[in-house]
């Protein structure tokens, strides 16, 4: 059996595909590709779980507010990922959950008027739940980003 290389766009991060020779669709740039497509926005991976990756709604909320893609925001959820929640099966499920439904979520936001509030109260509880990493209370955090998930899913249903 012939193994694939999972190809993701670096933009949207969440357009994946095994096999170059169909088209996928792209969230982001709401356009079919094919892997090897000559634009700038491909990057090779193995894995959610590397580099920067899967952190939809902080990224959406940190590029709200004109953050960079290395900032401590984005930077302490993805350790956090890396570092705990993948490493239990448990927590590695409820990544997994949150990367089926997250790109569906920045999307709705994005498209309603009240976005700007609704990424800034979703920035106000990034920060509170990167005081909980912090302090070493992830059980907290987790809670907390559940939290923060489910009441978005709430306000774009």
């Amino acid at each position: 059996m012939r193994e694939y290389v999972k190809y993701r766009c670096s933009t949207c991060k969440y357009y994946e595909y095994e096999d170059e020779n169909k088209k996928n669709y792209c969230q982001w740039y709401k356009a079919y590709y094919y892997c090897d497509d000559q634009c700038d926005h491909w990057k090779e991976t193995d894995s959610y779980s590397s580099g920067s990756g899967g952190c939809f709604m902080t990224t959406a909320c940190c590029n709200h507010r004109g953050l960079s893609d290395d900032c401590e925001e984005l930077q302490t959820m993805r350790t956090f990922r890396d570092e705990y929640l993948l490493k239990d099966p448990e927590t590695a499920a409820l990544v997994h959950e949150y990367y089926r439904i997250a790109p569906g979520i920045v999307t709705a936001v994005n498209a309603r008027p009240d976005r700007d509030a609704i990424w800034e109260d979703v920035y106000a509880r990034i920060r509170s739940i990167m005081e909980s990493i912090k302090e070493g209370r992830s059980g907290q955090a987790i809670d907390d980003y559940r939290a923060m998930v489910l009441d978005c899913q709430a306000v774009i249903a």
